[in-house]
């Protein structure tokens, strides 16, 4: 991605996030905890190198489609019991909050004889004109047309979490000496 010459391509595609998120939590070698998972300290590790990529592809200047799998979300019902509750990115968590549109692909079978048919769930758009809308037959006039308008020639430059930190600290030294 860092290499990706920014004035031939205009667009990244990453397919799928699923797999690189998959990559991170197996680079991780140390001790598992007694179910084999990882333990809780390690996951700030395993998240930062995502956590980097998702930085760059975000404040990089060009179009950017992340595809990722589905994924079962779980929660406890009143029982206490897991219930599955709907579907979510299988990726790191927060990485379906972080684009301005999220789409979700289905096949949508109406009938026992009848051809399944392609449907994208709006989850999220950010612009509000496919908010919320089921498109059956999603092509690039129902899906991608409407947005053209809203598309830029530049990207805002989001910064980092420890360019964050460093301007939360500098605020709350700057509030200390004020006081």
């Amino acid at each position: 991605v860092r290499g990706l010459d920014q004035h031939a391509y205009g667009v990244l595609v990453i397919d799928s996030i699923s797999h690189l998120w998959d990559a991170a939590i197996a680079a991780y070698t140390g001790k598992k905890t007694k179910g084999g998972g990882v333990p809780l300290f390690a996951w700030t590790s395993i998240k930062k190198p995502y956590k980097e990529l998702m930085h760059l592809v975000l404040s990089s200047p060009v179009h950017v489609l992340l595809c990722g799998r589905q994924g079962n979300d779980f929660a406890e019902d009143e029982s206490g019991e897991l219930k599955n509750v709907g579907f979510k990115m299988r990726a790191e968590g927060e990485t379906a909050y972080e684009p301005d549109v999220l789409l979700r692909l289905e096949s949508h079978k109406p009938g026992k004889k009848v051809a399944a048919v392609p449907t994208v769930v709006v989850e999220k758009d950010r612009s509000g004109i496919l908010g919320g809308k089921i498109i059956a037959w999603p092509s690039f006039d129902n899906l991608a047309k409407p947005l053209l308008g809203l598309l830029g020639t530049t990207q805002a430059v989001l910064l980092t979490d420890d360019e964050v930190g460093v301007q939360d600290a500098e605020a709350l030294a700057r509030q200390e000496r004020e006081q």
